[in-house]
């Protein structure tokens, strides 16, 4: 199987499991697709025209809000989380759940009392949003792409996904299959664990 060097590449996520790589690795963050959730339709079409995407067109988008829950509404009560996303080239929406507007909290924070630890509260989430993003686009620019996409994808994406002769590395599984496109393995869950 063919190595990678994690420190060659930006390391981008459909779900939070990307924060997780990065803070495993103690690297800084160099994408804005990190502690992120993408709805799977975009999936296949943000990759195969990922090198023609105009990331610098984007708007930001505040999508639903709903009541805190957990640890969090404790020290917090009575505030609901709004969900913002980041809408990039007018037609690929990004989530970011654990970006959380909180009034009269005039510095960022990160929540200690979150379930995952990886909370952001906040009273100006846009503003901070536009900033992380516009910091990390750059940032992207100096690195080649490695996608590591989350299980929660459906077979019928990962099978396109496998179809396609793609210019980077893909790391992709769904809950029976699993590819890695340097060297197309591809197997069902169940037999990789036996």
């Amino acid at each position: 199987m063919n190595k990678l060097n994690f420190n060659e590449y930006t390391i981008i996520s459909n779900t939070c499991l990307g924060g997780f790589i990065y803070r495993d690795l103690n690297r800084q963050f160099d994408n804005p697709f990190i502690w992120n959730m993408w709805n799977n339709e975009i999936i296949y079409d943000f990759l195969i025209n990922f090198s023609n995407i105009n990331f610098n067109n984007f708007t930001i988008n505040k999508t639903y809000s709903q009541k805190l829950e957990g640890r969090v509404s404790n020290v917090f009560k009575n505030t609901n989380r709004n969900i913002y996303s980041i809408i990039i080239d007018k037609k690929y929406e990004i989530y970011y759940p654990h970006f959380i507007e909180i009034e009269n909290q005039f510095t960022p924070i990160k929540s200690k009392s979150s379930v995952y630890g990886i909370d952001l509260l906040y009273y100006n989430i846009t503003e901070y949003l536009i900033n992380l993003y516009t910091r990390r686009i750059n940032r992207m620019k100096k690195y080649k792409p490695l996608f590591i996409l989350d299980t929660i994808i459906e077979d019928d994406i990962v099978k396109k996904l496998i179809d396609y002769n793609f210019s980077f590395p893909i790391i992709c599984g769904s809950k029976t299959i699993y590819f890695n496109n340097l060297n197309k393995i591809i197997y069902t869950y169940p037999k990789q664990m036996a």
